[in-house]
């Protein structure tokens, strides 16, 4: 009984002697188990977004020391701040197309570069074709006759101020006949919280591999350290250049206006008429018509008039010809009964 009683204490005070010396072991490396936390928390997540470090993780296997982990955790702390000063304004880009007539080319597209100007905007891109109408001119033959019908026709597209959106299509009016305006607004708040999110995660990711690029010692360390920082700097250049160019969309909207030389306007539509208005209309436009025909009768004669009295001079001829040998024909036949 006493041996047994022996035995069991030898074996209890085996037991925490054992326990109190893996204590001892891991209480004597601190560093090991806050640098294994500070790299878990590098490569886990941060500001409530995951990312993929496999290219700057494989190379680091082991843990990076301990010293690193409170500039780790200052930089979240940036983050975090950062990422709240993302703007919650809607970013809507704005766009309309016109077309415009006018009887006076030159003024319009004048006017049009100085409107543009006015409203502090600016001409992307400007296409002119065509020639100049020239009024009829009177021939050798005293009829009037238009040079060519070629009209001339313009292209712009103009980045105006958002602001001066609206006034500048109001204004439209005043530069000629606009027979077409359309206007479209596309709300791209989501697509530019998303790139300014990203940006603050790239930048933050970018602090913190040149923090442990100033701490590496190894040569194998150092490189792919490197190499991922140059991939984030890659990224980041990229979601800059994204934002500038949804800035640039949001600030000016785009007007693309198409100008055409006419020498009269289109009508505009008519209200609905009475069935008899319908008539008498219909009557005017025959009226009208019938007159139109009888003014291009007249203009086609006065235009074939010298071909057709040289049609009639040798018509005259043959005719007097025909007479001619007729008389002679019948002479002879009087002449052979007598």
């Amino acid at each position: 009984m006493k041996r047994t009683v022996k035995s069991v204490i030898a074996i209890l005070l085996m037991v925490v002697l054992v326990a109190a010396i893996v204590a001892c072991g891991k209480s004597a490396d601190p560093q090991t188990d806050d640098a294994g936390s500070a790299y878990s928390n590098y490569n886990g997540v941060y500001d409530g977004a995951e990312y993929d470090l496999a290219v700057a993780r494989a190379p680091m296997a082991t843990p990076e020391p301990a010293y690193f982990s409170s500039d780790i955790r200052q930089t979240s702390a940036q983050s975090t701040a950062t990422s709240a000063l993302i703007p919650s304004t809607d970013k809507i880009v704005y766009s309309g197309n016109a077309t415009i007539e006018t009887t006076a080319f030159d003024d319009t597209i004048e006017r049009f570069e100085e409107l543009v100007k006015s409203l502090g905007g600016f001409v992307e891109f400007s296409y002119v074709s065509g020639k100049p109408i020239i009024p009829e001119v009177k021939g050798t033959d005293g009829v009037y006759r238009p040079m060519y019908t070629a009209y001339r026709s313009a292209t712009f597209t103009v980045r105006i101020p958002a602001v001066a959106f609206e006034g500048a299509k109001s204004t439209l009016g005043t530069l000629g006949n606009v027979t077409s305006l359309t206007s479209s607004a596309v709300n791209i708040t989501a697509q530019y919280t998303d790139n300014e999110a990203r940006l603050v995660m790239y930048r933050t990711e970018e602090t913190r591999l040149n923090i442990l690029l100033e701490r590496a010692d190894t040569i194998a360390d150092i490189m792919s350290i490197e190499s991922r920082l140059a991939q984030v700097q890659y990224e980041i250049e990229s979601l800059e250049t994204s934002k500038r160019n949804m800035d640039s969309q949001v600030s000016y909207s785009t007007l693309s206006v198409n100008i055409a030389e006419v020498e009269k306007y289109t009508e505009t539509e008519q209200p609905h008429r009475t069935y008899w208005q319908q008539i008498g209309d219909a009557l005017r436009d025959s009226i009208k018509a019938i007159g139109r025909f009888f003014a291009w009768l007249g203009k086609a004669i006065v235009a074939i008039l010298p071909v057709l009295l040289i049609i009639a001079v040798v018509v005259l001829i043959l005719v007097a010809l025909v007479k001619s040998r007729r008389k002679r024909k019948a002479k002879k036949y009087a002449d052979k009964e007598q």
